[in-house]
């Protein structure tokens, strides 16, 4: 975990390095007190399957809100510039009932 804090979008945010199988190293700065993600049921992160990104937002979580990956083709950085925070009516997370579900086949 780094020292250097951050603010991103008016909020505080320390930083964890991660280096990839390519060994390119990835800084990705949060705040566990924003956008923070539930990641203690079996069935968390199901269809995370992209690199560690279960390890790191068990690690961390929350979702990040900077990401800065060095590698062979330059630097790249992901950021969020606005945050906000509203409610949500429950009514818009109940899922409504389909004759038949088709199931992805990605493994």
């Amino acid at each position: 975990e780094g020292n250097e804090i951050e603010v991103i979008a008016g909020i505080e945010c320390k930083n964890i390095t991660v280096k990839s199988y390519y060994n390119e190293p990835m800084i990705i700065w949060y705040n566990s007190d924003y956008l923070k993600m539930d990641t203690t049921g079996e069935k968390a992160f199901a269809d995370v399957h992209h690199w560690d990104w279960k390890k790191i937002i068990k690690k961390i979580g929350c979702l990040p809100l900077k990401m800065e990956q060095n590698g062979i083709g330059g630097i790249l950085v992901h950021e969020v510039l606005e945050y906000k925070e509203e409610p949500v009516d429950d009514a818009k997370f109940v899922l409504p009932s389909f004759e038949k579900v088709y199931h992805s086949s990605r493994n």
